[in-house]
Parts: C-alpha cells; sequence; structure tokens
C-alpha cells in the first residue's frame, strides 16, 4: 500500500475545510484509520496558515504508505513560519503549536523564489508509537 495525490485549492476561506474533507477521503479510501481525525486537524491549521498569510493557491500533497502519512501543504510564498507571542485570547497563532504537539514529525521546506511547505508525519496505528496513540 503506497498512494501519492496533490490537491489544489484557491487561496479561500472554505479551502481548509475542502482540503480536511478530501485528506479524510483518501486515508478512508486507502484503507488507513484511526488517525484521520488528527490528520483532518492537522490539515486544516496548514492551509488556513497558508490561506491567511501567503494568500496563494495552496497544493496539498498526501503521501500514504503502510506505516506512515504524510502530508505537505505548499504555497507560492517563499517566507517561512515566523510565529510570533500568543496572547491567552488571540484567536489566531497556535496553529504550528498544534501541528508541534499531535505530529509523529513536521517541518518547514522553503524553495528559493518558489515558495514553501510545511508537511506533518503521522504514524499509521499499529506501525508504532506517536501522540495519543
Amino acid at each position: 500500500m503506497s498512494s501519492v495525490s496533490i490537491l489544489h485549492f484557491p487561496p479561500s476561506t472554505d479551502s481548509p475545510r475542502r482540503a480536511r474533507h478530501d485528506v479524510v477521503e483518501l486515508l478512508h479510501r486507502s484503507g488507513v484509520g484511526g488517525i484521520d481525525d488528527i490528520a483532518a486537524l492537522l490539515t486544516s491549521e496548514l492551509v488556513t496558515n497558508s490561506v491567511l498569510h501567503a494568500g496563494t493557491p495552496v497544493a496539498v500533497r498526501c503521501e500514504i504508505d503502510e506505516d506512515r502519512v504524510r502530508v505537505a501543504v505548499s504555497d507560492d510564498n517563499p517566507a517561512g513560519l515566523q510565529p510570533g507571542p500568543l496572547e491567552e485570547m488571540a484567536e489566531h497563532g497556535r496553529g504550528v503549536q498544534i501541528v508541534s504537539a499531535l505530529a509523529d514529525a513536521w517541518g518547514t521546506d522553503v524553495a528559493e523564489d518558489d515558495g514553501k511547505s510545511v508537511w506533518f508525519e503521522l504514524a499509521v496505528r499499529g506501525s508504532g508509537p506517536g501522540p495519543g496513540r
């Protein structure tokens, strides 16, 4: 079992919901269970960041294999992540912290003048330790 899908979304406030739904659908079609809620949340957080901060079209690459799922969210803004200080009642600013807390691995790849990709990996249930598993 190994598959790669690339999904494209406009810089729209509806894109996080659509991306979340599409990634969960890919997981279900691949027979991967037990991580769909976390994958949906993390996908939504990263797509939201791209829509809010890059304002460019977003590509979501979902790679599913036997022991892990890797989701990479790319946009055309080469500026890396710049988390700022959090205010207790702020409505925004926690996405990267959520990804860091729940993903088994995550990171950012910046392409010179071509944008960036922020990715996370989750272990497929039963294939190894991970947060909440």
